[in-house]
């Protein structure tokens, strides 16, 4: 994913970039249906916590190990590893910028408007998303949205429990239609 920066979704807000100290409770966004890159992920490990990904199941992404391989060498290394799991990378563009008002970043732009900003859906923030996503992609499954569709919407921190964790999730909030393919126009209806 070839972004500006990336957003990381803390148990306290969103943090962008390698700031620490500005958490956001909503970003103002837009993306492209095509902006979304699904793939399977595998997490074990701790402190670091170990990633690795495949777009089809078959091969790891970077090795082109077998990821049948990779799945059950992660789950030998750690028992509470338990396979692999759906998630996405989504390329988003900034709607507007976000300027911090904390720390030694005071006043200092943290991506400005136009700017793109990488999320990777934790395996907790997976669900969310692909319900919400679901009626846009049957909608471009059955030829009625381009590829290049763009959504435009908010997107709000939540904290959540579970597991004796407490950690961030991001929803998807009012997301509309703003444009059919190429054309930058906003839908009709739409008032952005």
């Amino acid at each position: 994913m070839r972004v500006d920066k990336y957003l990381k979704v803390d148990k306290l807000g969103f943090l962008i970039g390698d700031d620490l100290k500005n958490a956001q409770e909503e970003l103002l966004v837009e993306f492209r249906l095509s902006d979304i890159t699904p793939f399977w992920g595998l997490r074990w490990g701790q402190q670091p916590a170990k990633y690795l990904k495949s777009f089809d199941r078959i091969l790891e992404s970077k090795s082109k190990k077998p990821w049948a391989n990779c799945v059950a060498e992660a789950q030998a290394a750690d028992n509470r590893c338990r396979g692999d799991y759906p998630t996405a990378d989504i390329a988003f563009t900034m709607v507007e910028g976000i300027t911090a008002t904390k720390g030694e970043k005071k006043d200092t732009v943290l991506i400005a408007a136009g700017q793109t900003l990488g999320l990777t859906l934790s395996i907790t923030n997976f669900k969310e998303f692909a319900a919400f996503i679901k009626p846009y992609e049957d909608m471009r499954a059955a030829g009625k949205l381009p590829d290049d569709t763009l959504l435009r919407g908010k997107l709000t921190h939540i904290t959540a429990e579970g597991g004796g964790n407490v950690y961030g999730k991001a929803r998807f909030d009012d997301f509309i239609v703003a444009s059919l393919g190429g054309d930058e126009a906003p839908v009709e209806g739409d008032e952005g």
